[in-house]
């Protein structure tokens, strides 16, 4: 029994010596460090180019100070904008200030501050304008567009990649749609057609617009043959991509889950002009509800797709598509 006894304290004693030497060896570990939030822009390799825009803008000062969340476009972001390193040493400081000060955020927001399916317009360094940041089953969107690497947290606040750049809305839905260098086709037909201009000029318009690609696939080649066209045509062509005022601006990441997209009615000489479209659930394409469209028939095989989305101004959002089908 004696024996039993000694060796049971023996046991005990090295249990708890055990016990305290693991406690006592993760005490000795020092916690993990994590970096300031410019310190690792500038280290990296996917936000050299943010960093860059930083430096010469300015706003690497704001960020030094830290308790801030930057909504950080990666270099793609930027070289899909044209704004590579010899266009950003040609821009401004104060132009790439507005535009980058719209991605910087005072104090932390991340998805675990934000409720599920809720907007938020939060304060940014930019006094003049609030981005839409909202939350979803997918995730974090900025202005629509899905955050590509969210939640990365830093010492001193949070970053969020993204992967686009996402241009405060100063001009007309027209100014900004004639800016866009793969809408030229479309423009052209809005500029010749005064019932289109019409449509875009109000307010909160949702503008699903062909690019180039897609009109010269469907045999619209030039905006010299968009000249010779008949108008009438021409408006029917495009009445099928100006989104009813009735459902406001719909940002990309407002398809998400589905929804049904309406134009306006439209009265011509040979009838009404309505068409409707179905939102795919992940919010990548449009399937033409052939119920709705002039004709009864959508002239495609596949679906539509979303490519460039989330181009915003003040009277509305331009989504471009890759396909111009014909009502």
């Amino acid at each position: 029994m004696l024996h039993i006894k000694k060796y049971y304290w023996k046991g005990v004693l090295l249990l708890f010596g055990l016990l305290y030497g693991c406690a006592g060896k993760e005490s000795l570990q020092p916690n993990k460090v994590l970096p300031a939030t410019l310190e690792y822009i500038h280290k990296d390799p996917e936000l050299s180019l943010l960093a860059q825009a930083l430096n010469r803008s300015g706003l690497d000062k704001a960020l030094a100070e830290g308790n801030v969340t930057v909504f950080a476009p990666t270099d793609s972001a930027f070289l899909a904008t044209g704004w590579d390193k010899e266009k950003i040493n040609q821009l401004s400081p104060d132009s790439l200030r507005f535009v980058l000060s719209y991605h910087i955020a005072p104090g932390v927001i991340s998805s675990e501050n934000i409720a599920g399916f809720y907007r938020t317009f939060p304060i940014t360094l930019n006094p003049d304008f609030k981005p839409n940041i909202s939350k979803n089953y997918l995730g974090l969107f900025f202005n629509g567009a899905r955050i590509r690497t969210g939640n990365l947290k830093m010492g001193d606040g949070v970053i969020h990649k993204m992967g686009m750049i996402s241009f405060p809305p100063t001009d007309s839905l027209l100014t900004t749609l004639y800016r866009q260098p793969d809408l030229t086709i479309f423009s052209a037909i809005v500029k010749r057609c005064a019932t289109l201009r019409k449509g875009l000029v109000k307010e909160n318009v949702t503008l699903m617009a062909p690019n180039d690609k897609a009109f010269r696939d469907s045999g619209y080649m030039s905006i010299e043959q968009i000249g010779r066209e008949d108008t009438t045509k021409l408006i029917k062509l495009c009445w099928s991509y100006i989104g009813s005022t009735y459902l406001g601006r719909l940002y990309g990441s407002d398809f998400i889950g589905g929804k049904i997209f309406r134009t306006d009615y439209l009265s011509l000489p040979d009838g009404y002009l309505f068409a409707g479209y179905n939102i795919s659930v992940d919010g990548t394409e449009i399937q033409p509800l052939t119920s709705d469209l002039l004709s009864g028939r959508s002239h495609m095989t596949v679906s539509p797709k979303l490519l460039r989305g989330n181009i915003l101004s003040k009277g509305g959002i331009i989504h471009t598509i890759n396909m111009a089908f014909r009502p």
